[in-house]
């Protein structure tokens, strides 16, 4: 951790090279650093800060952010060469902010990871809408542009120049500029999308620089194994010129041991090797494995579909059914209103006003028989 805090003449300073938070520079720690230097220190009336930071802790850099700007004295930040995140919540703290003309200011929406349901997503969600906007409130008490730009400004991970910062008011004061190789924190960086070539340069530099150191301590370390075995071959040749024999043996030892090292490194690298193709193969059975479960799906739907189409029909068919059934009973209803018997006796009534003389006769024939 690149931290240090220190007084110089009436100056409290502070160096901020790491993230904010977790294995970094907590709130906790600043605060009481700083408050302990006051206290000891009575007559230090300045507090400057040395900043180079990607960010981290959202709520870390608020608590550091709030302290600074609490304090009864003239607060400074100068960004060295990066203030990313929430360390741009730290700069604007300060009473001035200066930047290193090389420097970068970069802004973007808080991000986090969160694991649950979606009810808790949705919650983090809405917790991350407020952060935003407590960010964009800070901001807005020193910039001189709009909420809404602001917003699409951290919507598309935007890096400031000193000259773009300045404009924007962000930063007070442009100052002289580092070696961004130096000073730049690469490792934390690179969860960001939108970094600068400067800074990706200076990535690469500062890996091939170390890859350059380990070679140099490993060119050294064979060089004084070489220079160990050589003065061991040169004193058993001086020991042991009467037999040859002996130099043979010698030799083969040197050899054996070469050939040991070399023989161990292959075998790392084999290694590695094996290693790397077992996880090729267990993603591409992850792969299978998920291939085949969205086919037993699709089968699934196309057989749930097929059912519910036939379940459809069947219903359809029970209706008409049913209609038909209803007319059915509708008629027979009907046909059980009917009063029985009415058309037996209507019709001798009906005869008897059609023919009257056949209805006398058989009265008269009555009365004979009488």
């Amino acid at each position: 951790m690149w931290y240090k805090a220190q007084v110089k003449e009436n100056k409290v300073e502070v160096d901020i090279f790491d993230e904010i938070g977790g294995w970094g520079v907590t709130a906790d720690s600043f605060r009481d650093d700083v408050k302990y230097l006051l206290e000891e220190n009575t007559h230090a009336n300045e507090l400057h800060i040395n900043l180079n930071s990607p960010g981290g802790s959202v709520f870390d850099g608020i608590a550091i952010h709030n302290f600074i700007s609490n304090l009864n004295m003239k607060t400074v930040v100068k960004i060295d060469a990066l203030a990313a995140s929430i360390a741009t919540v730290i700069a604007l703290g300060a009473d001035e902010v200066q930047m290193n003309q090389n420097a970068f200011f970069m802004i973007h929406n808080p991000w986090t990871v969160v694991m649950g349901e979606a009810d808790e997503m949705r919650k983090q969600a809405d917790v991350m809408d407020k952060i935003k906007d407590v960010i964009v409130g800070i901001y807005l008490r020193k910039t001189r542009i709009s909420r809404a730009e602001l917003s699409d400004l951290m919507d598309n991970e935007t890096w400031l120049t000193a000259e773009e910062a300045k404009r924007m008011n962000f930063i007070d004061v442009i100052s002289g500029g580092l070696a961004i190789a130096a000073c730049a924190t690469t490792g934390f960086i690179n969860n960001f999308n939108n970094i600068p070539k400067g800074l990706k340069m200076a990535e690469e530099l500062e890996n091939v620089s170390n890859e350059l150191e380990v070679n140099e301590v490993e060119t050294t370390e064979v060089e004084e194994t070489v220079t160990n075995e050589t003065e061991e071959v040169e004193n058993v040749e001086e020991s042991t010129e009467e037999t040859n024999e002996v130099e043979e043996a010698q030799e083969e030892t040197i050899l054996n041991k070469v050939k040991t090292y070399l023989s161990s490194l292959i075998s790392e690298k084999q290694e590695e090797k094996n290693e790397l193709s077992d996880r090729y193969g267990e993603v591409t059975n992850e792969l299978k494995e998920a291939n085949n479960l969205i086919e037993d799906l699709k089968a699934e739907s196309v057989e749930k579909d097929d059912v519910l189409n036939k379940s459809l029909d069947a219903i359809k068919n029970l209706e008409s059914k049913n209609e038909k059934l209803e007319k059915e009973l509708e008629e027979l209803k009907a046909k059980l209103s009917e009063p029985v018997g009415e058309e037996l006796v209507a019709t001798p009534q009906n005869e008897v006003k059609k023919d009257p003389k056949s209805f006398k006769n058989v009265l008269a024939e009555i009365k004979k028989q009488k």
